[in-house]
């Protein structure tokens, strides 16, 4: 069953200016109730105030916005104006440290700096995790926070991707730079997405987020497959980004740059993403035979593209299955942009999906669930 329930702006047959200009107005308005939002916020929830509600005492103000506090001899993160979470979560140092390993290989993540040696042995061409179960036993913070100005600030996370050569990628006589973006009349599948074979550095085992957090990551850069992960074709699941900001090139997502895996019951929240094309919330691209599933992008998340952005996904190639996703976010792009799916390919299935975000901006194919459907599921 498909489900679509939206109220969205359809912007058709206008040139790239006026787009960009809806778009930036809508952002702007965006930003301008956030802010509003966090002020109301301010007012009833200090730190003083969401300790008379909850207990404790203050141990340590670590930054701005995060305080250590303790109740009943336990120690907690409070983020003000968002929650308190069990555990002294130290906010990410920009260095690697190596977690422990069981008896069965799996490893235990803790910290921010555990989590980058994951990422820098995948970077690095050491393994892949392939057959390695890891799992977040916290709640972790990268440490960047968004200044009053609307910018953000912190260590900038690698995401877990990488050539294996210094050779440049080979030319993609599909992508933007090399067709005619003015005229989308007929999409054919982007061959270079289908990057399984080609010897690029991808995380291939079971991330289990555990139903923790990450907040705070990250990017700034015009480089493809940006995310947390870049890269994976394995299985993330169980896991929640939030307060966090994503600038990459084709493919980001924040979850995932670049899909050929699954990512199961995971959701993005109160974030900021956005990529020159094939955008999406929870991923950028899904390659042939990928899953999503149970996955949300919250409507205090913005998610803007150019050509093929979605709230779920921006690309979706053939066979790609998208099963109880639902989108809230605000979403902008140029050419084929959609609540869930900005573009899906043949033999792809939307099931049980719902776009409920009131606000989807676009030129040409703009739609509540799929912006361009190839597919007959």
């Amino acid at each position: 069953m498909l489900v679509g329930i939206s109220i969205f702006f359809l912007v058709k047959n206008l040139n790239k200016e006026n787009v960009e200009g809806k778009i930036n107005q809508e952002n702007q308005g965006v930003a301008e109730k956030e802010k509003l939002n966090t002020e109301t916020n301010n007012k009833i929830k200090t730190i003083e105030e969401m300790l008379s509600e909850f207990g404790g005492e203050i141990l340590e103000q670590v930054n701005s916005d995060t305080y250590y506090i303790k109740k009943d001899e336990v120690i907690y993160t409070a983020y003000v104006n968002d929650e308190i979470v069990e555990g002294r979560i130290v906010p990410w140092s920009g260095v690697a440290s190596q977690p422990a390993v069981d008896a069965d290989g799996n490893i235990n993540i803790y910290t921010a700096e555990e989590l980058k040696w994951v990422a820098d042995q995948v970077i690095n061409g050491e393994k892949n995790f392939n057959g390695v179960t890891i799992t977040l036993r916290q709640d972790i913070d990268l440490g960047a926070r968004k200044k009053e100005d609307g910018s953000w600030e912190g260590n900038q996370w690698t995401p877990i991707i990488g050539f294996l050569d210094e050779l440049p990628p080979k030319e993609d006589k599909n992508s933007e730079e090399n067709k005619e973006t003015e005229n989308p009349e007929t999409p054919v599948i982007d061959e270079s997405v289908d990057t399984i074979n080609e010897n690029l550095k991808r995380f291939a085992g079971i991330f289990d987020g555990n139903n923790h957090s990450i907040r705070g990551l990250y990017i700034n850069t015009d480089k493809r497959y940006q995310g947390l992960f870049g890269i994976s074709t394995g299985t993330i699941q169980n896991l929640t980004m939030k307060n966090s900001f994503l600038n990459g090139g084709m493919g980001t997502g924040a979850i995932v740059g670049l899909n050929g895996g699954k990512i199961l019951n995971s959701n993005v929240k109160n974030t900021e993403i956005k990529g020159t094309a094939k955008v999406g919330g929870i991923a950028g691209i899904c390659m042939s035979e990928s899953w999503l599933e149970n996955c949300i992008t919250s409507s205090t998340s913005i998610i803007s593209g150019g050509d093929y952005t979605g709230g779920i996904i921006g690309y979706a190639n053939n066979n790609s299955t998208i099963i109880n996703c639902e989108n809230e976010a605000v979403i902008s792009g140029n050419n084929f942009v959609g609540g869930n799916v900005g573009i899906i390919f043949y033999g792809s299935t939307i099931k049980d999906s719902i776009n409920r975000s009131n606000c989807i901006i676009g030129e040409k194919y703009v739609g509540g669930i799929s912006g361009y459907s190839r597919s007959t599921n």
